[in-house]
């Protein structure tokens, strides 16, 4: 739990630190078609472009592993509902998903250098993460008395929606997100106001299906009671 603990906060000040690189970015004028993490390491000059892809790898890796063995045991076991013990067929065919994987998923980052499709990507991202805010409450109020799986369902699904809408939004051309839910002004005002709002939301409903939890299991405790004094 204290390493959990420890991992996020210093996950929470990379990830701060890491939004400063699109300040400098508006500070030094860098044109906003060109995507900050190609742009700012070639504005501070070689080796800063050097590290900056250092640390871009290094937290690329840290997700590797866990890719890889999805990836894998999805393939060769989750897929066919395998229960037995694993064979070596299983293990060559993880084997081959996890290098077809590996080259497939880095295809799109080609893609940052071409105009117009880098920052469809990093948008793609953006939304991805706003998909799964719900994630969050579940994560750290899991120890709440009487969670349960109306806890998870009411977190996790309104985080997903607001995911889906402002994917509709941001391809299809859409608005379908009220302009009141911005924070500040910018580019990521909009991201900034799902993220914050939308947390409170998910946060929200993990408490409502925590207290209904609660409550049915009280109500079959009650149940229980009345049936074995019958």
């Amino acid at each position: 739990m204290l390493a959990f603990v420890v991992a996020a906060i210093l996950g929470g000040l990379l990830i701060s630190l890491f939004g400063l690189a699109g300040v400098y970015a508006l500070a030094v004028g860098v044109p906003d078609d060109v995507p900050v993490p190609v742009a700012v390491p070639a504005v501070l000059g070689l080796w800063m472009a050097l590290l900056f892809n250092a640390v871009m790898l290094t937290s690329a890796g840290s997700t590797l592993d866990s890719t890889f063995s999805a990836t894998a045991k999805f393939t060769a076991r989750d897929w066919r509902g395998a229960d037995d013990d694993f064979t070596q067929t299983q293990v060559r065919r993880g084997r081959w998903a996890m290098a077809a994987v590996a080259v497939i998923g880095n295809l799109p980052l080609l893609s940052l250098y071409i105009k117009g499709v880098g920052p469809a990507v990093i948008a793609a991202t953006t939304i991805s993460g706003t998909a799964v805010m719900g994630l969050a409450p579940i994560f750290l109020l899991a120890w709440l008395p009487g969670v349960g799986p109306r806890s998870f369902y009411y977190a996790f699904w309104p985080g997903l929606t607001i995911g889906v809408f402002k994917a509709v939004e941001t391809f299809g051309g859409i608005t379908l997100l009220p302009s009141f839910l911005d924070l500040g002004v910018g580019p990521y005002a909009q991201d900034l106001g799902l993220n914050v709002w939308g947390l409170g939301l998910c946060t929200l409903g993990f408490a409502i299906g925590t207290v209904l939890e609660s409550r049915r299991c009280t109500s079959l405790g009650r149940a229980d009671v009345s049936r074995n004094d019958a």
